[in-house]
């Protein structure tokens, strides 16, 4: 995994960019609606992190994501069960949908912390707290304020 490399994953209905920061961080961009072909994309970068890093440190924009299908939900919740690694997720949310699968994906394990933002002032907040610069996304935060 090559440091500051992107590239895109796709559904019928979703997709986003990835973006790998120094130290293993993850950048990530999501929009529309998630399925289960963008979540298998999004795992198998989550565990060549965890077999490089121990962990898994992203912080991701959701604004633009609407929800997540049944199938997205279950592969996350299937992973997260079989996968009991430390994370640190901070999610910038709008979708009260999206909160609820981050509750859930909470909800399976201690060991995981995912926290949901619905202010971009706070979730930047938790980026420089963590000593992380994030990229610009695409104005998605800014049409978050």
């Amino acid at each position: 995994m090559v440091v500051g490399y992107g590239f895109e994953v796709c559904d019928a209905r979703g997709g986003g960019t990835i973006i790998v920061l120094e130290g293993g961080v993850l950048f990530m961009t999501f929009g529309g609606v998630l399925g289960g072909r963008a979540a298998s994309q999004i795992l198998a970068v989550y565990s060549e992190l965890v077999a490089r890093h121990g962990r898994i440190r992203a912080f991701v924009d959701a604004t633009a994501l609407h929800s997540v299908d049944a199938d997205c939900r279950d592969r996350f919740a299937a992973w997260v069960r079989a996968n009991p690694v430390r994370n640190e997720t901070h999610v910038l949310v709008r979708s009260r949908l999206v909160e609820v699968t981050i509750a859930l994906l909470n909800a399976l394990s201690s060991r995981r912390r995912v926290v949901a933002w619905s202010a971009p002032e706070q979730w930047l907040a938790a980026a420089r707290r963590a000593g992380v610069t994030l990229p610009a996304s695409g104005g998605a935060i800014r049409r978050a304020g």
